[in-house]
């Protein structure tokens, strides 16, 4: 389509703005996905962190974590954080976001057992959380 003036345009312009303005608001959730969680698990919310951060373990880890616990008792403090702030979103961009802090945060403070061994929580696991809770992704046009 070609656009006749500038006037047009910016008119156009604004309109593909309200609309994916729109579309924003619509996927944001009604309820946290710690509320959504804890209401489908029949988890109570002061124990939210505890019980998702578990789930978004690797197997092979979950069967440690005793062990790792006694050896260093903060060990899954960021995996603690993670689910904290996944808990708290309500929208799949602020999931997104949340998880490209935590895989930063990996980087920056995991050192050799979270990094090199994976001793962490995951990010895919804890995607996959959210999305038998609340469904896939919105899928960007482009």
């Amino acid at each position: 389509m070609m656009m006749v003036n500038a006037r047009e345009g910016v008119a156009q312009d604004v309109r593909v703005r309200d609309h994916v303005h729109l579309r924003m608001r619509m996927t944001e959730w009604s309820k946290s996905f710690r509320e959504a969680y804890c209401e489908r698990y029949r988890c109570p919310p002061a124990r939210f962190e505890t019980v998702a951060a578990r789930k978004a373990l690797p197997l092979f880890v979950r069967f440690l974590r005793p062990f790792i616990l006694i050896l260093d008792p903060g060990h899954f403090q960021l995996d603690f954080e993670l689910m904290q702030q996944v808990g708290d979103a309500r929208s799949w961009s602020e999931v997104n976001a949340v998880l490209g802090a935590f895989k930063s945060n990996n980087k920056l403070r995991g050192g050799f057992w979270r990094n090199t061994v994976k001793w962490r929580a995951s990010g895919r696991r804890v995607s996959h959380l959210v999305r038998r809770l609340k469904g896939e992704p919105p899928r960007h046009a482009g």
